[in-house]
């Protein structure tokens, strides 16, 4: 481990501490759980109690059980590759840990829910993914996070790691902001038909590396997605197997006012603005690394705008899903430095050549990180 984020460890040693103690009590509530499952079904079957009362029963114990609870998971998954050139020295042989995640999550009051995951992935850095408290005290329809989390941007990048297709995103996802520091507004299923999320954070990204800029400017971001013929789970892959066709089509968008970074990237991530600006390489190739706002030249710094729409179909094993985004950097001087352009989709199809158990998927990519330059395409 050659990283040491103090806030993962302190978060990391609490929960190894509680883990045996809330383990064993997992495996006493299960053990009893047991015992009152075989007695319930005795007294129904003597008539001594009624379908309704039975009901009654467990909701209330279903209702109990959220009041405290820990589910504590770990990802682990592998990647062999082989990548060859147009030389012999271009090829290259790799196998490594992809990921490797623990997460921690559950209650801590029945409307108080908390999430932890912490990354040691390729072995090489141990961080905290997500550190974040949910509260659910206006209901479904208006929950509010805070910590650090994912951005709600891109179905693609709000589905877990553990439930792709493929081990890695679309390329595209140099345009999606990934994880940051700050507050989220959700609600879900509205009407059955709806979901919405806002949210806005500070853009120093999940590792704070974008923390020394010197950017006191918050950037905001949402997603709505509507499926009017029942809820699309947050999976890639019609792995439920649907009997009925199911759609979701949702929007996002992403403004950041006076940005040179925001989540896990940066504007040279977004828009090769180091071959763009060449006088400012060197302070763009910085970001992150000490590079402040006030090292830029008068005007340079702009603001970032990113939106796109996204499609999913699923039906009987079948699954289809197409994203796309445009995203543009305006400076404050435009006659200096010009307008930054990019464009990125994909469409991604996959079918269950075995129901739930063996899948063929394909997808073609397509990124563009500065569209007024033919070279970069």
């Amino acid at each position: 481990m050659q990283k040491r984020d103090p806030l993962c460890w302190l978060v990391l040693s609490l929960v190894l501490a509680i883990l045996p103690v809330a383990t064993a009590q997992a495996g006493m509530q299960l053990f009893n759980d047991s015992k009152i499952d075989s007695l319930i079904r005795r007294l129904q079957e003597k008539g001594v109690l009624s379908e309704q009362e039975v009901e009654q029963i467990r909701a209330q114990e279903k209702k109990e059980r959220k009041i405290h609870s820990l589910q504590a998971g770990v990802r682990l998954q592998f990647r062999c590759e082989y990548k060859e050139g147009n030389a012999a020295a271009e090829r290259e042989n790799d196998l490594n840990i992809r990921r490797l995640r623990l997460e921690f999550k559950g209650n801590m009051w029945p409307q108080v829910a908390y999430k932890f995951e912490v990354s040691a992935d390729k072995l090489e850095d141990l961080s905290m993914k997500d550190a974040s408290l949910t509260f659910a005290h206006l209901g479904p329809y208006a929950r509010i996070r805070v910590g650090q989390f994912k951005t709600p941007f891109s179905r693609q990048r709000i589905t877990s790691s553990s439930a792709l297709q493929m081990i890695d995103r679309s390329p595209i996802e140099k345009l999606y902001p990934g994880r940051d520091l700050g507050v989220e507004i959700s609600g879900k299923n509205i009407a059955g038909v709806l979901d919405y999320a806002v949210a806005m954070e500070a853009g120093v990204g999940d590792k704070r590396k974008f923390s020394d800029t010197d950017n006191s400017e918050w950037w905001y971001d949402g997603r709505i997605a509507f499926h009017p013929l029942g809820e699309v789970p947050l999976v890639e892959g019609d792995t439920a197997y649907s009997e009925n066709l199911r759609f979701e089509l949702a929007g996002n968008i992403l403004y950041a006012p006076s940005q040179v970074a925001f989540g896990e990237r940066d504007i040279d991530d977004m828009f090769l603005a180091s071959q763009a600006y060449p006088s400012e390489r060197a302070n763009i190739r910085g970001i992150g690394s000490g590079t402040k706002l006030s090292d830029f030249g008068r005007g340079m710094i702009g603001d970032t705008l990113i939106w796109g729409p996204e499609l999913t179909i699923r039906y009987r094993g079948l699954s289809l899903a197409g994203e796309y985004y445009f995203a543009s950097y305006e400076p404050q001087e435009t006659s200096r430095y010009r307008k930054l352009y990019t464009q990125g989709y994909f469409l991604q199809a996959g079918a269950f050549l075995l129901p739930r158990k063996v899948e063929l998927t394909a997808r073609y990519d397509r990124l563009d990180r500065d569209t007024q330059r033919t070279t970069q395409d």
